[in-house]
């Protein structure tokens, strides 16, 4: 998420194609929630925070060291990160059919999205990392 939004803050000048993807993606995240199963009182704040802090890095009211600063603050921080989990698992789910063949034999896709995908505390698998790219996020760079 930190790099989504640095990236925002260093080519928001003119028309920029991923500026307008990365922005759309994270307005439109909260339905894609919703649509897919999630109650709207379990991720409205982690979309409310998400789409605040976008609209902070568009208008330019928060440079890179703001961003740090947000992204250093713990409970922001694993909001964000929440969010980013909330989008992939629904986008999972949508997209089970997909992604069930990737899963371990007799789980579930539910099962697989409640204890791998959306805890924070979990590492993300391969099959996180292939939804995100099929997200309108971008590229991806594992390090």
């Amino acid at each position: 998420m930190f790099r989504l939004f640095e990236y925002i803050i260093h080519h928001n000048k003119g028309q920029d194609q991923w500026v307008e993807r990365i922005g759309k993606a994270i307005r439109g995240g909260q339905q894609i929630m919703l649509d897919n199963g999630f109650d709207k009182i379990v991720v409205e704040d982690f979309c409310d925070l998400a789409i605040a802090t976008l609209e902070r890095c568009l208008s330019g009211q928060v440079d890179e060291a703001g961003l740090l600063t947000l992204f250093q603050e713990e409970e922001q921080s694993n909001y964000l990160v929440m969010f980013l989990r909330f989008i992939t698992s629904a986008c999972l789910q949508a997209n089970k059919e997909l992604y069930s063949c990737y899963l371990e034999e007799g789980h579930s896709m539910e099962y697989f999205r409640r204890t791998e995908v959306e805890p924070l505390d979990i590492d993300a698998d391969n099959v996180d990392f292939f939804q995100l790219l099929d997200t309108n996020y971008g590229s991806i760079q594992l390090l």
